[in-house]
């Protein structure tokens, strides 16, 4: 299991939800942290992100679309509005051909395993579903 799974279901995320759901946590002196499940065609989608606020504008700091399943996590996306960073690991082409970034990939699920040691250290706790 994925240690971003195994922390978010320790916190309260419900990875079996068939609806939409939304779960907000909080950290003293931290970026509150939101987390969003919601299913598609291909299966459960996972946002992870930290936003801060510019000019009245939420910015994510950054926010991660994941595909779950079996206890892994297939990055989608990563994003940094402050950098101006939007990154695809996975996409569709014009012609709906599914492209991946095998690279890109690997990057972006070391840097989840990262963050989610951040998130246990920092004590992040459920505030609201």
């Amino acid at each position: 299991m994925h240690k971003l799974i195994k922390i978010l279901t320790e916190l309260g995320v419900d990875f079996e939800a068939k609806e939409h759901k939304s779960y907000h946590f909080k950290s003293d002196g931290m970026m509150d942290l939101s987390v969003e499940t919601w299913l598609q065609s291909d299966g459960l989608h996972m946002s992870v992100a930290h936003y801060g606020e510019q000019n009245g504008d939420l910015m994510a700091d950054p926010e991660m679309e994941f595909l779950v399943g079996g206890g892994e996590i297939g990055p989608i996306s990563f994003r940094n509005d402050y950098l101006g960073l939007m990154q695809y690991a996975r996409w569709r082409d014009e012609n709906g051909k599914e492209m991946i970034n095998p690279r890109l990939i690997l990057e972006l699920r070391a840097f989840a395993r990262k963050w989610a040691e951040t998130i246990r250290r920092d004590g992040y706790r459920l505030a609201g579903v």
